[in-house]
């Protein structure tokens, strides 16, 4: 919706939530697969069913296990967007630049070699923007959308600390 209210798509911009527990697929596409098999390219064939109802849709990805998903649509009237919470990376090597550690297993396989499938990629900051332009270059599409809610400041961060607070415990 951000992305609307703010100009950078049109008003009339059809928007739909696809999630892993929404099963409106055809039946037909929930046969067997071959044992090699993925079902990403018949999910990206659905999206692309839907979204030619829609002049104009945008589908965004929330989530690294629909990434392959947005990938795998054809539609070029259709816009792809993925948002990266966060950019999934292992501790860098010693001397290495942070932006260039190995990313976490299964981030790499729904991410890394997708990545240039998306028309924009909603991160969460400028570093995180940053990072991401580091790793696959300067023409990556990263579109910075915050948090509504700003972190609390370092002092009450550090008095909670400070006071053994835990969070979710």
């Amino acid at each position: 919706r951000t992305l609307v209210d703010d100009g950078r798509f049109p008003a009339d911009t059809g928007l739909h939530h696809y999630a892993l527990r929404d099963r409106r697929i055809r039946t037909s596409w929930w046969g067997p697969l071959p044992p090699d098999g993925s079902i990403d390219p018949r999910v990206g064939d659905w999206l692309d069913w839907l979204t030619a109802q829609v002049p104009g849709a945008v589908v965004f990805a929330d989530s690294p296990a629909a990434y392959p998903y947005l990938a795998a649509m054809t539609n070029p009237l259709v816009t792809r967007v993925a948002g990266v919470h966060l950019n999934h990376l292992t501790a860098p090597e010693r001397g290495q630049d942070p932006a260039l550690a190995a990313m976490t297993p299964r981030f790499a396989e729904r991410f890394a070699d997708q990545q240039g499938a998306f028309d924009a990629l909603v991160v969460l900051t400028e570093t995180q923007a940053g990072d991401l332009r580091t790793r696959f270059g300067p023409d990556t599409p990263p579109v910075v959308i915050p948090h509504a809610v700003h972190p609390p400041a370092a002092h009450m961060r550090a008095a909670s600390a400070g006071a053994g607070h835990t969070h979710g415990g």
